[in-house]
This record gives structure tokens, sequence and C-alpha cells, in this order.
């Protein structure tokens, strides 16, 4: 049984590390949560960021909620509104509720620093995008 775990583990990071936005984010997911791997939250992090920039919205909310609560990254709320901000834009419903949260600690310039970095990422995300 732990020799199939160790199997499916491999098969499903080789499919994260060619390029599959979901399951980066799947694995994102599992680092998170310390999920059939070690819990670690930078590791959690750095597929989030691969699978967001990709254009994958529960990793673009992921990550952003991340830079929010400063688990993994540094505690950075421009970039946590910004990451959010474009989940939200490619029709993530719950990233609504969390850019609310996040912009409650942020001043007016932080908001609009954020909404330009959003901006920026939303271009590059697009550009990125495989499907």
């Amino acid at each position: 049984m732990i020799r199939e775990a160790i199997k499916w583990l491999k098969w499903f990071r080789m499919s994260a590390e060619e390029g599959d936005a979901d399951v980066q984010s799947k694995l994102g997911v599992m680092y998170y949560k310390g999920d059939r791997v070690p819990q670690d939250y930078k590791e959690a992090a750095s597929w989030f960021r691969i699978s967001a920039e990709q254009g994958n919205v529960v990793a673009q909310r992921k990550l952003g909620l991340m830079y929010y609560i400063g688990e993994g990254v540094i505690e950075d709320y421009i970039t946590a509104y910004a990451w959010i901000s474009v989940a939200k834009a490619n029709g993530d419903l719950v990233a609504v509720k969390s850019l609310d949260l996040v912009r409650k600690y942020m001043s007016k310039d932080q908001i609009a620093e954020g909404q330009k970095l959003a901006r920026e990422i939303f271009k590059q995300t697009e550009a990125n995008r495989k499907d």
C-alpha cells in the first residue's frame, strides 16, 4: 500500500512538473494541508504560484490568501489583494468575500497599488494560459 502511494505521488508530481495547472493547484493544497506529504507552506505557495500564473483561479485565490496571512510567503496585503482580484476577475465567486476581508486592512493608496498590480498580473496570466 505504501509503495502504491509513493508511486501515485511520483506520477502526480510528474504531471505537475509537466505543467498541468490543475494538478499543480492540487499539489499546493496537499502541501498546505499536509495531505500525503509533509505540511510545507513554502512548497504550497510555490505550487500555487506556478498554477496561478497559468490562470488557475483556485490557486490565484489561495496564493492571495497566503499573502494575506503570511503563510509560506511574507505577509503582503497589496500582493494578496492583487492575486485575489485576479481570481475574482476570472470568475471565482469565493474571491469576492476574500477580497472584502483583505480590503478591510488596507488604505486607499494600498488598494490602488493592489489594483494596478492585479492588472499587470491579469495580463501576464492571460498570456500564460495553456487552455
